[in-house]
C-alpha cells in the first residue's frame, strides 16, 4: 500500500515498500520543499530530481536519497548527519557576514618555515588559503596531508575546502576559515582577545578540543603539533577547531606514515627521551593546553609553563 506520487522506482516494478523506498519518498519531498514546485509522479528519474535543485545546498544529499538502485541510497542516519552539517555551515556563514564585509580581500594569517596562510576568497567564500613553496613539500607529503583531511571530517577539526593546486610554483591548499582567534591569544594576550573565558566558555572550548582530538585518534591520526596556536576559537559560538594538520600522520599498530616532528613546548616527557610521537603524546599536549586554559583567571593572568620539567 501507499501513494503513487511518492513511490520509488522499484515499487512500480512490484517490489515491497521498505526503508529504502521511504528514503526515496523523503528525498522527493525535500526536493519539492527546496524548489516549491511539485515534481511529476511518472517518469521521474534521479537526474531530473537532482537537476531541479541546481545549486541548492541539499542537492548532494538528495541525490543520494533518490538513487535508482535502492541498495545504493543513503540511510536516514546518513541523511540527518549531512543535513546537520549543511545547517551548521549555513549558520556559521550567516554569523560571519558582518565580519566579512569589513575585511580586505587578502590578509596574511600566519607564516612559518613551511609557507604562509592567507585569508582569501575561495569560490565566493572566505578561506584560510595555505601557500607552500613546491620545493618545501613533496607530492607524497601533500598527498598524506590531503588524506588526513579527508578522514578528519569533524566539526572540531578544520576542513579542506577543495583539491590543492599548483600556481606560481606554490601549492595552494584551501582550508576552512574560522571567524575567531587562536587559543594562544585567548589565554596569553587578554588585551587583544575578544573572548571572555568564563567557566562555561572554558567548558565549551575544552569539550570541543577533546571531541576533535578523539575523532582524529578514532581514525588513527596523530596530530603531532598540538599547541594553543593550532586551536582556533570561533567568536560567535566558542567552537574549538583544531587546525594545521601539516605534520599530522597516520599511526596504527606501531607503523607511522611520517617522521617524528612537532613543537617542543608541548612535547610529552617520553618525546624528550627519543620516543615516537603517538596518540598518547597528543593526549599529554592536550592536557597541558587544558591546564593553561583553566589557569587563566578572570583578570586574564596566566603564565606559560616551561617546556622542560
Amino acid at each position: 500500500m501507499g501513494n503513487e506520487a511518492y513511490s520509488a522506482p522499484e515499487i512500480w516494478q512490484g517490489h515491497v515498500r521498505d526503508k529504502r523506498s521511504d528514503v526515496w519518498a523523503m528525498g522527493k519531498i525535500i526536493a519539492e520543499l527546496c524548489r516549491r514546485v511539485r515534481l511529476p509522479t511518472h517518469g521521474l528519474t534521479p537526474t531530473k530530481v537532482i537537476e531541479s535543485l541546481k545549486d541548492n545546498p541539499y542537492r548532494s544529499i538528495v541525490s543520494r536519497m533518490v538513487m535508482r538502485c535502492a541498495a545504493e541510497r543513503a540511510s536516514m542516519a546518513e541523511v540527518i548527519g549531512e543535513i546537520r552539517h549543511i545547517e551548521a555551515g549555513a549558520g556559521r556563514q550567516n554569523a560571519a557576514t558582518a565580519e566579512q564585509k569589513m575585511e580586505p580581500s587578502t590578509k596574511t594569517l600566519a607564516a612559518g618555515c613551511f609557507g604562509k596562510v592567507y585569508k582569501q576568497k575561495y569560490k565566493d567564500n572566505w578561506s584560510a588559503l595555505k601557500k607552500v613553496p613546491a620545493h618545501v613539500i613533496t607530492k607524497e607529503q601533500l598527498s598524506r596531508e590531503c588524506r588526513v583531511y579527508d578522514k578528519a571530517k569533524h566539526n572540531n577539526v578544520v576542513r579542506l575546502l577543495g583539491a590543492p593546486w599548483l600556481e606560481d610554483n606554490k601549492w595552494h591548499i584551501p582550508l576552512e576559515f574560522v571567524f575567531g582567534e587562536d587559543l594562544e591569544t585567548a589565554i596569553f594576550n587578554v588585551q587583544k582577545s575578544k573572548i571572555q573565558l568564563t567557566s562555561s566558555v572554558k567548558a565549551t572550548i575544552i569539550t570541543g578540543m577533546c571531541e576533535g582530538l578523539n575523532f582524529l585518534h578514532s581514525k588513527d591520526i596523530v596530530h603531532q603539533d598540538l599547541k594553543p596556536d593550532n586551536i582556533m576559537i570561533e567568536h560567535k559560538s566558542n567552537r574549538a577547531v583544531i587546525i594545521d594538520m601539516g605534520l599530522a600522520k597516520f599511526f596504527q599498530n606501531g607503523f607511522s606514515s611520517a617522521g617524528n616532528m612537532g613543537n617542543t613546548a608541548y612535547s610529552a616527557p617520553e618525546i624528550w627521551q627519543g620516543n615516537v610521537r603517538d596518540k598518547c603524546s597528543d593526549v599529554w599536549a592536550m592536557g597541558k593546553i587544558i591546564a593553561e586554559l583553566c589557569h587563566r583567571d578572570g583578570d586574564g593572568v596566566c603564565s606559560r609553563e616551561t617546556p622542560h620539567g
